[in-house]
């Protein structure tokens, strides 16, 4: 039997300290495993650190990657656009920012971070290359796909659909997919799964382009992928910075470093998320940088393991607000009680 042992990270969000964190505990709390990492959007935006963040990542090599909305709007946003929530209506608005709700704060280190990713020539660690090419992080970002299927069956997908936002029939048959994906696929990284028909709705949106495959899937996965693919049996998130594991038609609570055994069968296929490394969020008011260890047996997803590491907030937040950062951005890093 093949064992495989996947460190599952999403929205890092510049912040460094906390992906050192994550990553010391991993490799400590499973030494002596060949740990492969695969990354669920959301590398920049929020944190103080977009460069350090970006060169820790490309060091652990990741197997897999997707794009986040935030890493979207610093390659795509341009000095003509305005801030989100500037467009009266969505027929203004570039393609980037259609459906979109997002604070000025966001809009405000997304600025920042803009002049400092596009100007990053390192080295980059592409999906399905297994070598490193100079280039610059805007090339990193804009090569990745928007769904990645890294093993048979399992389906990452940095954001999903929301019942209430994203009103979704099937694909016609007739109609050629690649018009239907475009009107769509943007919604994949900036909708949010909350609520237990959010998720139902990703996983039969999922289900959906499995059946009826795009031309071109540069728009969403690697071309490789699709030689072995099969109906979802496990779709992985990220985006809310909420831990989450739905099986069985709803959510299940979740204990820390609990070995929790998947079933993922085609019928019912699995959602989990890791939360997030560098703004946790929902019930985690610890503030503690989040992550997952997935492991794999022959391929198959097996169980799933969720952790929660401490990591220097303090020191964070004093680097943000040397850097001028909003208030509120800050403050996301603070427990309660606690003040900047």
């Amino acid at each position: 039997m093949i064992e495989e042992y996947i460190i599952l990270l999403a929205d890092i969000h510049a912040n460094d300290t906390a992906l050192a964190a994550v990553i010391q505990d991993a490799f400590a709390r499973y030494n002596g495993r060949l740990l492969r990492f695969w990354f669920l959007g959301d590398l920049f935006g929020r944190g103080p650190d977009p460069e350090l963040a970006w060169d820790r990542l490309m060091k652990l090599k990741p197997e897999a990657s997707v794009v986040g909305n935030h890493d979207w709007f610093i390659t795509q946003h341009t000095e003509k656009d305005k801030c989100v929530n500037t467009y009266e209506n969505d027929t203004d608005r570039p393609p980037h920012y259609i459906g979109v709700n997002v604070n000025h704060d966001d809009c405000w280190v997304w600025e920042q971070h803009r002049a400092t990713v596009l100007m990053m020539e390192k080295k980059l660690w592409l999906n399905g290359s297994n070598q490193f090419q100079i280039g610059s992080a805007e090339a990193y970002i804009n090569h990745l796909p928007v769904v990645h299927v890294p093993r048979p069956g399992i389906f990452l997908v940095h954001g999903g659909l929301e019942v209430k936002k994203h009103k979704l029939s099937p694909p016609n048959p007739a109609v050629e997919p690649d018009t239907y994906w475009s009107d769509h696929w943007r919604k994949f990284a900036w909708g949010y799964v909350k609520k237990r028909d959010d998720a139902q709705l990703t996983i039969k949106v999922m289900q959906w382009l499995h059946q009826y495959r795009p031309s071109n899937p540069n728009l969403f996965i690697e071309k490789a992928a699709f030689a072995s693919w099969q109906q979802p049996g496990l779709i992985i998130v990220g985006h809310w910075h909420v831990r989450r594991l739905f099986e069985n038609g709803d959510f299940t609570n979740i204990n820390l470093d609990t070995e929790y055994r998947l079933m993922t069968m085609a019928e019912k296929p699995t959602l989990i998320s890791p939360g997030s490394v560098g703004f946790p969020n929902g019930d985690n008011r610890a503030c503690n940088a989040c992550y997952a260890l997935l492991k794999l047996q022959n391929g198959i997803p097996n169980t799933v393991t969720f952790h929660a590491v401490e990591f220097d907030r303090a020191a964070v937040r004093t680097r943000m607000k040397n850097k001028n950062y909003p208030h509120d951005l800050i403050n996301r890093l603070c427990r309660p009680g606690e003040t900047i």
